[in-house]
């Protein structure tokens, strides 16, 4: 019988050994389904912003997504699906962000890690039902970025409940879209908000599942086939 829970604290992902799924509704899980979507085939993580720049500065062709704000003059975009959804499948990536991008770097133990959202819930967990021998560590993002996410922990809870009974992930969805965190993400966000909340709350939107592999100091983001 497999072991299916929800990480409380940052050491729960430090010391988990199986497989873990990283939950950040908005919007790393969505920005980096996006980029598969778009078809790249390199796609680098980090956590660390020293890192990150020098991988830019070596490798200029490499599109930059990013909700963080950096010293080095370079061209980035923003941590939005909307725009990673409409990059060059030709020209490499890397993504940093305030909490999706640590709380993956946490797992460095897991012998599996995924991304998962809203905008891949059926992919998802049709995956992890096909695989019910795998025991599973759901990873609210929100512990590594503000406890007022909340979007992160309703998401891994409709994922939970999606694979023992039926799925109420729209209702949730909907609820969600109620709260003063919805509206506060419209209203503080850049000028995609709008659209990168639309493709991060539509079930299925974006039906990859990034496969992530971590390398020391990055982790490099796959396709799962």
């Amino acid at each position: 019988m497999r072991t299916i829970l929800t990480a409380k604290t940052k050491k729960d992902c430090i010391k988990w050994t199986k497989t873990a799924i990283v939950i950040d509704v908005l919007r790393s899980s969505s920005t980096v389904c996006a980029l598969l979507q778009a078809g790249k085939k390199d796609i680098r993580l980090y956590a660390d912003k020293k890192e990150a720049a020098a991988y830019k500065k070596i490798n200029a062709a490499a599109e930059f997504f990013s909700e963080l704000d950096f010293e080095e003059k370079f061209d980035k975009y923003d941590n939005s699906p909307s725009l990673a959804i409409k990059s060059s499948h030709l020209k490499p990536a890397l993504i940093i962000t305030t909490a999706g991008t640590p709380a993956v770097m946490a797992l460095k133990k897991a012998d599996k890690i995924f991304m998962g959202g809203f905008c891949n819930f059926s992919a998802l967990i049709k995956y992890l039902k096909l695989n019910e021998c795998e025991n599973i560590l759901f990873v609210p993002s929100s512990l590594f970025g503000f406890d007022e996410h909340t979007e992160d922990a309703i998401c891994a809870r409709e994922c939970i409940a999606a694979l023992s009974r039926a799925d109420n992930a729209s209702r949730a969805i909907e609820n969600f879209k109620k709260t003063k965190r919805f509206a506060d993400f419209l209203k503080g966000c850049p000028l995609t908000a709008k659209e990168d909340a639309r493709l991060a709350l539509t079930l299925n939107s974006i039906p990859q599942i990034p496969l992530i592999k971590i390398y020391d100091s990055f982790a490099l983001i796959n396709k799962y086939q």
